[in-house]
């Protein structure tokens, strides 16, 4: 009994013109999409091998005061799955030429904006008459007049629902990766594969929470339009309010001094306060016609003494900054999974390797490099001052041999642990909304 209802409903719903139009209209827009994406990324990767070669040039030859600045940082190469999906934006290790004001105004279409938007109001547009639409054209009476059973018929509308939504879904997808592979200045690994796949099984559990919302809503309504307005309304306050909130409930609750007061007294007022001492510390030296060679000589110690408090001081507030914000960022997060929009796009995010945990494997990355580098910069200081007996944290040092940053990219285990929370949210909504279909069709009169 169950095939021939999925087979029915897929039936009614490939003939429908809503079908047709929204089809037509998700498959345009994937295809302008992915163009579009694609050249974006194209341009992105070559601007960032320009920037990584250059970055590489500069550090050759460098004092260690400026490899200890923002040249330290090493720079992330760009996802491999960033041309479909955008994800988040780095914090660190992205270069200053993609600090475009455009994109901030103007946020670009990717993949996840699709399946979230587009898809969800598709599905909602198949099932928000799967039931009352039935029971007005009299079927639902036709039907219950054979010996069916209320549970197979919803089982039978529910697969044959998420049958039909999957061509269109299946259909821009697959086109999309075909434009990628053609067009696409990349070649994809294993893992890229593995988590593409990924995405596509959590774009259907997407899909299906929301055609379970259209079955509830119209098992629990009489007049189709009725149906079509509740599940609007429960549309745009999962789509558009939901997502909102994560980021004020997180400020509220975890509050943190913003970046610029940070900035401002860890770095700004740390250099006021280092040189203040370093001058204090040289000035007797000065007055009595030592030169500054042999001043840095005489003061390297008590010099270093000195400013250790300062350093530590600025280490301590910069670490509660990092803890707070974390902290927040988890709060945040946490409330996010409420919605289920907002659900879908991190655990695609973690999927796709452009989401927090990225973030989070890159910056472990960096500072492994910069403790490298450290020690590199020391041992060639040492080997120079014991060469020459003349070089401080001004001189110039020759870092040609210094170590190379490797990025290495989130291994597809962690990309799926990552994802695994999000992800059971949205089983969760799924699990929840067929439940409350079930029970709600259960006292629906057919009559």
């Amino acid at each position: 009994m169950i095939p021939n209802i999925i087979r029915k409903e897929l039936l009614d719903n490939l003939q429908s013109r809503v079908f047709v139009i929204s089809f037509a209209f998700v498959l345009l827009l994937s295809a302008v999409c992915s163009f579009i994406l694609i050249e974006n990324f194209n341009e992105k990767q070559r601007e960032n091998s320009d920037y990584m070669a250059q970055h590489e040039r500069v550090l050759d030859y460098l004092t260690p005061e400026a490899v200890g600045g923002i040249y330290l940082n090493p720079i992330r190469p760009l996802p491999q799955l960033n041309m479909l999906f955008k994800g988040i934006k780095p914090i660190v290790g992205i270069p200053s030429i993609d600090q475009d004001t455009v994109p901030l105004l103007f946020p670009q279409t990717d993949f996840f904006l699709i399946i979230g938007i587009l898809m969800s109001l598709m599905s909602l547009l198949f099932s928000f008459a799967a039931i009352s639409g039935e029971k007005q054209e009299g079927t639902l009476r036709a039907i219950f007049s054979n010996p069916v059973r209320r549970s197979t018929l919803l089982i039978g509308k529910w697969i044959g629902g998420i049958v039909s939504l999957a061509i269109p879904f299946s259909a821009c997808y697959l086109f999309a990766i075909l434009v990628t592979l053609i067009l696409g200045n990349i070649a994809w690994t294993a893992t890229e594969w593995l988590s593409l796949l990924s995405i596509y099984f959590l774009g259907l559990i997407y899909i299906s929470m929301f055609y379970l919302i259209g079955l509830y809503i119209s098992a629990g309504t009489r007049q189709p339009y009725i149906s079509m307005l509740v599940c609007l309304l429960i549309w745009a306050f999962f789509i558009l309010v939901l997502p909102t909130l994560p980021d004020y409930l997180g400020r509220e609750f975890v509050p943190a001094p913003s970046a610029a007061k940070i900035m401002y007294e860890n770095e700004i007022k740390f250099d006021e306060q280092r040189w203040k001492i370093i001058n204090k510390i040289k000035a007797p030296y000065q007055d009595k016609g030592y030169t500054e060679m042999e001043i840095n000589d005489l003061t390297k110690e008590e010099v270093n003494n000195a400013i250790q408090p300062l350093y530590e001081q600025r280490h301590k507030a910069n670490k509660d900054f990092e803890n707070k914000m974390i902290a927040q960022a988890l709060v945040a997060t946490a409330t996010a999974m409420l919605s289920p929009y907002a659900s879908f796009t991190l655990a695609g995010n973690e999927l796709a390797a452009t989401g927090i945990s990225n973030q989070i494997h890159f910056n472990n990355q960096r500072q492994q490099y910069e403790e490298l580098m450290r020690d590199y910069i020391k041992q060639r200081q040492q080997e120079e001052y014991a060469r020459d007996k003349t070089v401080n944290d001004g001189t110039q040092l020759d870092l040609s041999g210094r170590p190379k940053f490797e990025y290495k990219d989130v291994p597809f285990r962690l990309r799926i642990i990552a994802a695994a929370v999000p992800t059971l949210f949205l089983v969760i909504f799924n699990i929840l909304f067929f439940v409350l279909a079930f029970r709600g069709f259960l006292r629906y009169d057919v009559r």
